[in-house]
């Protein structure tokens, strides 16, 4: 988790939680593969245009 949630309790991160679909607080690591492949060489084709 980040320190930004450290504010909440663990009944309000549950209840967080809950409303989410994957029913969990999302981590860290979880969008590392979505941020980081945009700006790798891999993604060298991609450019927004339409």
């Amino acid at each position: 988790m980040t320190r930004i949630l450290d504010r909440y309790d663990g009944e309000q991160l549950q209840a967080m939680a809950d409303q989410t679909p994957s029913r969990r607080i999302g981590q860290p690591e979880d969008i590392v593969s979505a941020v980081s492949y945009p700006a790798s060489d891999e993604a060298s084709c991609i450019n927004g245009a339409r």
